[in-house]
């Protein structure tokens, strides 16, 4: 007997991918939608991007193809000006705010311009809705947008043999969005840390920058002695020149940061704040850095992390963790290597995600402009 095979609905991935961005991944990035106050601190403007509203498409799709019109919806989001002078005024009493003018019609004119501002919703922008087809109608035409298969964010630990015959060790920290950061064992058993495969940092020092004192690392480290000898020849040829000291465990966390910016901003003055902000934006701020849920569950698997899904930007614990991991792989042969081109390790970003990023960029760009203006 033949047997019939039907083929599977080929489009619904897309169509489901959409469905999660109008749901989700849409209120997901308008609730980034920031808080900005003028530089006088008069006014603050703010969005309630959870609230957000879509307006029916003005034109059908046959009525769209017909007059070369893109199929789209439009895009608002309530927002409230808020005056500080209003809050101020309406605060003090009539005998301290009348006496502030020299005429009660002052005082009248003053509380007119300072009106109430009541919620409204604001246009943001335009979005192309999918069709049933799964398609997007673009200036009267059909367009698709194609899936991406990409690394899938997460921890990948590999053994590579150099030009000298000689082993070595790394690791790649890859996020869904912001900075890699590379942990190596070169062959001379040094330890280092690169940002963005260009800005290369000793790891004791990087360690030391993100606040952990020596008995945190000492605790988080088991080889914490191979560790110690793999910076002496970093400590005797660079460390002496950076801040004049011959020994990692003397230098303080003040000066950690301060190495660190002359890593990655060489041309700059450095100060404190600068830095410490310089680190936050990098791998700690939700706004810059993202593990994903993808990223965050595997590097708690690989790892044996317990660290929420929902936390994902990096912490300390990952960055000790998983340089603990790479020591004890090189030490110890504890470990396991992984094979960054197996399908496993490979995820598929689908429309809805492109479309989240696409916005996200949108919405920065928005950032900017209003804080501008």
């Amino acid at each position: 007997k033949a047997s019939i095979f039907l083929l599977p609905d080929l489009v619904a991935i897309q169509r489901e991918s959409f469905r999660w961005f109008l749901e989700e991944g849409l209120c997901e990035v308008l609730e980034c939608l920031p808080h900005v106050i003028d530089p006088t601190g008069k006014l603050e403007l703010q969005f309630f991007g959870n609230e957000y509203k879509v307006k029916f498409p003005r034109y059908s799709i046959r009525e769209v193809k017909r007059r070369d019109r893109t199929y789209n919806v439009q895009i608002y989001v309530p927002a409230k000006l808020t005056s500080k002078e209003l809050n101020s005024i309406s605060s003090n009493s009539p005998k301290e705010t009348l006496s502030q003018y020299s005429s009660f019609s002052d005082y009248q004119y003053n509380w007119k311009n300072h009106k109430k501002y009541k919620k409204r919703s604001v246009f943001i922008g335009d979005l192309p809705i999918m069709t049933n087809r799964g398609t997007f109608i673009i200036s009267g035409i059909e367009r698709v947008i194609v899936n991406q298969i990409i690394r899938s964010p997460g921890i990948y630990y590999k053994q590579e043999i150099n030009k000298n015959s000689k082993q070595t060790y790394s690791a790649s920290l890859i996020s869904n969005r912001g900075s890699w950061i590379k942990f190596e064992i070169d062959s001379k058993s040094q330890v280092w840390i690169r940002i963005d495969k260009v800005h290369k940092i000793n790891a004791y020092v990087f360690l030391r920058a993100i606040g952990l004192s020596v008995q945190d690392i000492q605790k988080g480290i088991s080889k914490y002695a191979f560790l110690l000898n793999a910076s002496e020849l970093y400590a005797k040829k660079e460390l002496k020149k950076e801040i004049g000291k011959t020994s990692l465990e003397d230098m303080s966390n003040e000066e950690a940061l301060l190495i660190v910016h002359g890593k990655l901003r060489p041309n700059e003055p450095a100060t404190l704040t600068i830095v410490k902000q310089l680190l936050y934006t990098r791998f700690f701020d939700p706004k810059r850095y993202d593990l994903g849920y993808v990223g965050r569950y595997k590097l708690n698997k690989k790892l044996n992390l317990n660290i929420s899904n929902n936390f994902r930007v990096l912490c300390p614990q990952d960055i000790v963790a998983a340089l603990d991991y790479l020591i004890n792989l090189r030490e110890q042969n504890y470990g396991v290597l992984d094979d960054i081109d197996h399908l496993g390790n490979r995820r598929i970003r689908s429309v809805g995600e492109l479309l989240q990023n696409q916005v996200r960029i949108g919405i920065n760009r928005l950032e900017k402009i209003i804080r501008e203006r």
